[in-house]
Formats: structure tokens, sequence, C-alpha cells
């Protein structure tokens, strides 16, 4: 009996070790291709884009194959588009959606407070079999409505920057 929990113990640490590796190199990988993707030409294409993200209440935003997608919380901002093939890019595949997605919460780091921004996973099935994926930041409502007020209570605030 002894024997079998001891055998159990060293099987379930060799699975934890394991998964411990495994992570740790899929971590890597992602760094890696993030750290290729700011050394790409694509980010200084999307540079004046992200710095007027930056400074402005962004709406939604969202990472699909296609590129980068966003919509200011101001109408006069309007909407901003970066379709990779428009500029000479070649689609992003599901690990470099990701990586584009660490790159805008590195880069606009407003995006990682839950109390303002919601990240969703969206996967869509193709008739040919494939999968597509996207990733969405959507601003919540409480965060929204205090951007919109905050010229009443707070002069001091210019309405739509929050950040």
């Amino acid at each position: 009996m002894n024997a079998l929990l001891i055998a159990f113990a060293v099987v379930l640490l060799i699975l934890l070790v394991s998964f411990l590796v495994y992570d740790l190199r899929q971590t890597r990988k992602h760094r890696q291709l993030v750290r290729k993707l700011y050394a790409s030409p694509i980010l200084d294409n999307m540079q004046d884009e992200l710095h007027f993200a930056k400074k402005h209440a962004v709406e939604y935003a969202r990472v699909d194959k296609n590129g980068v997608h966003f919509r200011f919380l101001s109408p006069g901002y309007g909407e901003y588009h970066f379709i990779m093939q428009e500029h000479g890019f070649r689609q992003l595949t599901p690990a470099q959606q990701s990586a584009m997605r660490t790159i805008l919460e590195e880069r606009l780091p407003h995006f990682t407070e839950q109390t303002h921004y919601r990240l969703s996973r969206s996967s869509k099935h193709l008739p040919n079999g494939n999968t597509e994926y996207a990733y969405t930041y959507t601003m919540t409502n409480h965060y929204k409505e205090m951007l919109t007020r905050a010229p009443y209570y707070a002069p001091q605030m210019v309405p739509y920057i929050g950040f």
C-alpha cells in the first residue's frame, strides 16, 4: 500500500514538473514572438496610432487575423483599422495575434485594468474546417460612464481623455 502511494506521488511529481517545463517553454516562445513583432516594421507603421490610442479613450479594440481595430469613445475621433494587407504585411497567425495582444497591453497599460476593460477571446469555425481567433478589449459601462460624466463632476478633466 505504501509503495503504491509513493509511486502515485512520484507520478504526480513528474507530471507537475513536466507541466512546469512545458509552460516555461511556451512562455519563452511567446516572449520571443513579442520581441520579433517589436523589431518588425509593423509596429513602426502603427506607432502614431498607438500613441493616439494611449492619449484618448478607446471604447473597443480588436486584434484579429486581418489586423488591429480601434474605436474611440469620442465620435469625433471615430475608428481606426490597421489592416495588415493594406500595409504590405501578411495576415497574423494565432500566435502572432496573441503576441500583438501582449504588445497592446504593454503599450496601452490601461487595457490591463479589469475595472476599465474586459478582454474576450472569440473563435469562429469556418466551413473549410479552419478556426479564426480574435481578441477583443471592450470598455466597461462603469468606466465609460465615468469618462463621459467627468467634465461635470471634475472640471479639470478633459472630456474623453482618461489616460
